[in-house]
């Protein structure tokens, strides 16, 4: 008569492990899925930072490609002034050859802090969008695995089972007719 008592323990245990195995399962399916849609949502953040940053980096050049061309029409207008004083003083020579010189000069200088300003702001924009990407690729959650733990159970029932054989078989106690002192 134990017997079934027991199987009826085992299957038990296998029945709840089964019933708690299945809640794990979807659990797990609902955690993967949340962070499924974080990783999309996190991506299409970062891709549209990238279409914004990428439009900095246009605005950006083309400011660069405008303040060139006003520095050198600047620097044409001064040497155009100079030439055009030294006509009308009837000047010639190093000395006016030395002031376009000195103007030529300012031109190239102005024209390289404006190309290594813009790219020093490419080079910022550009990490800014490799920080936009590293945060959506490496940002979230890892996904998790299911694993059954449906051998726990098993090996639990059995325990259990075990257990309550033993009390039945050996009855344990303090009375007579215990197995451990001989009926005594």
């Amino acid at each position: 008569m134990v017997w079934p008592m027991l199987a009826v323990m085992v299957g038990s245990s296998l029945m709840q492990g089964a019933m708690a195995d299945r809640q794990n399962k979807k659990d797990v399916k609902a955690h993967n899925k949340e962070v499924r849609r974080q990783d999309r949502l996190r991506e299409h953040e970062a891709a549209v930072a990238q279409l914004q940053i990428d439009n900095e980096k246009k605005l950006l050049r083309q400011q660069a490609t405008k303040s060139i061309d006003l520095a050198r029409r600047e620097a044409d207008r001064q040497a155009g002034a100079v030439n055009a004083s030294a006509a009308a003083a009837a000047v010639k020579g190093a000395t006016v050859d030395a002031v376009a010189q000195v103007v030529e000069h300012d031109l190239q200088e102005r024209e390289y802090e404006i190309k290594h300003q813009s790219q020093q702001g490419l080079e910022d924009l550009d990490a800014q969008i490799k920080s936009h990407w590293s945060y959506a690729k490496n940002g979230g959650q890892q996904p998790a695995k299911y694993k059954s733990q449906m051998g726990q159970y098993l090996a639990q029932g059995v325990l259990n089972a075990a257990s309550t054989y033993a009390g039945q078989y050996f009855k344990f106690g303090s009375g007579t007719g215990n197995v451990a002192t001989g009926g005594k």
